[in-house]
């Protein structure tokens, strides 16, 4: 088996070129048993023969057991026909589950059938519906887009997902060069959440938009960029989704023959990324907080309190807080920088860390946090007692909680601390009826199978002012009036006990 590279193409006899051309071989793949056999003999003869290596790089995957950890036995039948899985949810799935796993770096793996249906879920789904969205619009604008090229866009949404792209690349990349392939993933993955849960979310009004602006034309140059070179990065990945979507979108030949995606690096934008972090963290707990109250986002609120730490006091700008506003569905953003201003910190030190790094300090530690004599620094948490002494702790080493002041509630994270205004005046709770409409107009025209860009007649029967009738109108694309004819559509809605019928016609 050691004589293999050379034997292969009868070395030194024939085939001398070649040879001397392709060894050492770039890589070689087996399971741990040839640690000891195959590489080592390979290893042994290259070095008496050639005084060379026999190969670069090695890769020693590991080993498949059941469900349940046991031996994988045809007699006990206790796995599915690998065939069964691929036929029933692809081989793009099954290849997404096993590469995404430890048994690619020689760990045992326990195969579980819901880990294939997972990837579904998680990667091939999201990847479908970014493609879905991209290419709806598309066809409706005309829009083609150049795949060779790289947006310059002056947007913060556009810029933030490009610098994302960069750093995916990057990492996605040094997996493969390394050879660790199960950390090809993540990084895609959390990727495609950008992509799914923020860029296109946030970006879909850009392309209802009327006309082909500059604004609207940087969403579909960033969008197609970005769906391009994610599709080249997951090609290893799952070859045949992205075969299909690449050719669909390009019309160009297989992605399998497309050179592999270099990121400029003038996308890279470490600080915009952290800016972005920060408002989707603001968000998230404002979120939270609203799910506590039993408050739905479709209902507006006054006032969100935000405040930052020291070290990221500068992370929210104009147009953060414009999203933040947005996302929370809430009239004033109120920024504070001391997170004291809501919320009493409460610095729990964990002895089982702390004992073996201060030794017989950890109780005096211990009692000065309870007493509240903490301060927070950007790199550490400074713990003091009145005897004068002072001990730097990892903020690792300790839990920091905010409780919130004068009965507030708060959440937090990474320091940030929020709370929300849950008074809820006649004014914000008609808004808030309004929008449970739009909700159920746009269900409605679902329903009806309209293209977005189709225009109606809108019926609505309830107690609701003109101007908020006006309002559903608008961003329904419909003109308000009595539907005498049979509507395409129909239904009924209760709305703080109020009752609403709609009715909806296309325009023809």
């Amino acid at each position: 088996s050691g004589a293999m590279p050379f034997g292969q193409c009868h070395y030194p006899f024939e085939n001398k070129e070649w040879f001397e051309t392709n060894f050492p071989a770039d890589f070689i793949v087996e399971y741990p048993g040839q640690i000891r056999g195959w590489f080592y003999y390979l290893h042994v003869l290259s070095g008496a023969i050639m005084d060379k290596i026999s190969f670069k790089n090695c890769l020693v995957h590991g080993t498949l057991l059941a469900a349940d950890g046991s031996k994988i036995s045809k007699s006990k039948r206790n796995f599915t026909d690998p065939m069964l899985l691929i036929d029933t949810y692809g081989a793009d799935a099954m290849r997404i589950y096993l590469l995404s796993s430890t048994a690619v770096v020689m760990d045992d793996m326990n195969f579980k059938d819901e880990g294939v249906v997972e990837q579904i879920k998680n990667v091939l789904l999201p990847i479908w519906n970014s493609y879905s969205f991209f290419v709806t619009y598309a066809n409706i604008d005309g829009y083609q887009g150049d795949p060779d090229a790289w947006p310059y866009p002056k947007g913060q949404l556009d810029r933030w997902i490009l610098a994302e792209l960069y750093n995916t690349e990057k990492k996605i990349s040094e997996a493969y060069s390394s050879f660790y392939l199960n950390h090809s993933l993540n990084p895609a993955l959390e990727f495609i959440n950008n992509l799914t849960n923020w860029f296109i979310r946030r970006s879909r009004t850009r392309f209802w938009a009327e006309g082909m602006e500059q604004d609207k034309k940087d969403a579909y140059d960033t969008l197609y960029c970005v769906l391009v070179n994610l599709l080249k990065l997951l090609a290893p990945a799952a070859p045949f989704l992205t075969e299909t979507v690449f050719k669909n979108i390009t019309g160009r030949e297989s992605i399998h023959l497309q050179s592999w995606p270099n990121v400029p690096e003038h996308y890279q934008d470490s600080a915009l990324i952290e800016k972005v972090s920060v408002t989707r963290t603001v968000s998230s707990l404002g979120l939270a907080l609203r799910q506590n109250a039993a408050i739905k986002v479709r209902q507006p609120l006054a006032r969100a309190r935000v405040a930052l730490p020291p070290a990221l006091a500068d992370a929210i700008d104009e147009e953060q807080i414009n999203v933040i506003s947005n996302e929370l569905n809430v009239k004033n953003i109120e920024l504070l920088t001391d997170p004291g201003l809501l919320a009493e910190v409460v610095v729990r030190p964990d002895p089982r860390i702390l004992g073996p790094k201060l030794g017989k300090d950890v109780q005096a530690v211990i009692v000065a946090a309870k007493q509240g004599q903490v301060r927070i620094e950007d790199e550490y948490i400074c713990v003091f007692d009145k005897y004068g002494r002072e001990w730097q702790l990892d903020k690792d080493d300790i839990d920091i909680l905010y409780q919130g002041k004068d009965g507030l509630d708060v959440m937090s994270e990474r320091g940030i601390v929020v709370s929300l205004d849950t008074n809820i005046t006649d004014e914000l709770r008609e808004e808030g009826v309004a929008n449970e409409l739009n909700r159920a107009i746009q269900e409605l025209r679902k329903k009806a199978g309209y293209n977005v860009s189709d225009r109606i007649l809108l019926q609505i029967e309830g107690d609701l002012s003109e101007k908020w009738q006006n309002h559903l109108a608008e961003n329904a694309l419909a003109e308000l009036c009595r539907i005498n004819s049979e509507p395409d559509a129909e239904t009924s809605v209760v709305v703080n006990d109020r009752t609403f019928a709609i009715q909806i016609v296309k325009v023809t």
